[in-house]
């Protein structure tokens, strides 16, 4: 692929689901999705896309399709914690893993997840 049509590429997938949910190049969260979940399988992504709506995931497919790009869904990337977690060592213990835990309030030292779910 040339550069061009790389830059075209991450252009069209931003204007689809906004530029901070694409990630592109030697970053380290985009690293991250390097290598699937079970480590059975390795490839470099020409970009990582974090679409937020069914019509997002849709527009992203369409936009590759017409670009001749392939689209390889990732899943499996989460945690699973027990109901009397504290709610700031589930979000630690995401954040070790390279993942984030979006559940936040003030009493995240002291609330446990089965009282904040």
């Amino acid at each position: 692929m040339t550069a061009d049509a790389r830059e075209e590429l991450l252009q069209q997938l931003a204007n689809v689901v906004g530029p901070w949910h694409v990630m592109a190049g030697d970053s380290d969260l985009a690293a991250t999705y390097r290598e699937d979940w079970t480590d059975q399988f390795e490839g470099i992504p020409l970009a990582v896309v974090s679409p937020k709506s069914t019509e997002e995931v849709a527009d992203t497919v369409k936009t590759c399709a017409k670009l001749g790009i392939s689209v390889v869904p990732s899943g499996g990337r989460s945690i699973t914690v027990e109901a009397g977690v504290f709610l700031q060592t589930a979000q630690e213990a995401a954040s070790d893993a390279d993942l984030i835990f979006p559940l936040t309030f003030g009493a995240q030292g002291s609330a446990m997840i089965g009282g904040g779910l």
